[in-house]
C-alpha cells in the first residue's frame, strides 16, 4: 500500500496543473491600485485618456458624446459605447467622481449597449485602465486574435480588492480602482480587450497598455542591453 502522503502530492501536483491547462490564464498578475493613472515603474507604451477632445481648456464635449471609432497610436477603439464627460442621471458618471469634466470612455447603457472594442495592432504583454462605478455586471475580456485570454466580471475585479467592497447590479458610486492586467508569459499575451455591461454603464478612464516588441526591433533592443552592459563593465574597471 502506498502511503498516503507519498501518494497526495503527485496527486496535488496533477490537479494543480490540470487546472492551470484548463484555464492558461491563470497565469496572468491581476492586481489594483487606487491612483487614477498608472504608476510610472509600470514603463507603459502610451496612456490614452481622451482629453484632447476638449479642443477649448475647460469646454465640454458636446452632450451627446462625442462617437466611436477613437484611433490612437497602436489601434482603434470601436464599438456601441461614446466617449463622453460629466454625468447623466441613471446613465453614467465620471470614473473620478461626479465633480470630474475629464472625458472617459462609457458602454452599457440603453442607448450605448455595447460591447467595446480595444483592438491593437501589436501584441500586448501589460494593459491597465482606470473603472469608475464598478458593478457585478461590467465585463473585461482579453483575446488573443479573436481567441478568449481571461475574461473578468465586476465581481471578480472587486474579489481583489480589500476589503472587498459591496457590488450590486446599479454600480458602487463610490469605488473606483485603477486595474492591471500583466501577462507573465508569452501565450497569455493579448492583442485585442473588450469591455461590456449587460446592465449599468462600465465607465473606464486613462487606458495605459505597453506594446510587445516587433522581432524586427529586438536586435536593436539587445544591442542597447549589450552596450549599456559595456559601458558599466569599463565604469567599474576605470574605478
Amino acid at each position: 500500500m502506498i502511503p498516503l502522503r507519498r501518494l497526495f502530492f503527485p496527486v496535488a501536483a496533477l490537479v494543480i496543473n490540470t487546472v492551470l491547462a484548463a484555464n492558461p490564464a491563470a497565469a496572468l498578475h491581476v492586481f489594483d491600485t487606487p491612483d487614477p493613472l498608472p504608476p510610472t515603474s509600470r514603463r507603459v507604451t502610451a496612456v490614452i485618456h481622451f482629453d484632447e477632445l476638449d479642443t477649448t481648456p475647460g469646454d465640454d464635449l458636446p452632450d451627446a458624446g462625442v462617437a466611436l471609432p477613437y484611433r490612437f497610436a497602436h489601434g482603434t477603439i470601436h464599438g456601441d459605447g461614446k466617449i463622453v464627460d460629466g454625468w447623466s442621471r441613471n446613465r453614467y458618471v465620471p470614473p473620478e467622481g461626479r465633480s470630474s469634466l475629464n472625458p472617459f470612455l462609457m458602454t452599457g447603457t440603453a442607448q450605448e449597449p455595447g460591447p467595446v472594442t480595444i483592438a491593437f495592432t501589436q501584441s500586448l504583454r501589460y494593459f491597465g485602465l482606470y473603472v469608475g462605478s464598478l458593478d457585478a455586471y461590467n465585463s473585461i475580456q482579453l483575446l488573443k486574435d479573436g481567441a478568449a485570454v481571461a475574461t473578468y466580471s465586476g465581481s471578480d475585479l472587486a474579489a481583489l480588492l480589500h476589503p472587498v467592497p459591496r457590488v450590486t447590479s446599479t454600480g458602487n458610486y463610490g469605488l473606483s480602482r485603477y486595474f492591471h492586467f500583466q501577462a507573465t508569459q508569452p501565450k497569455q499575451q493579448f492583442n485585442t480587450v473588450v469591455l461590456s455591461a449587460s446592465q449599468g454603464a462600465l465607465e473606464v478612464d486613462n487606458l495605459a497598455y505597453r506594446v510587445v516588441p516587433s522581432p524586427a526591433l529586438l536586435p536593436g533592443v539587445i544591442g542597447m542591453g549589450v552596450a549599456a552592459l559595456r559601458r558599466r563593465r569599463a565604469m567599474k574597471t576605470n574605478s
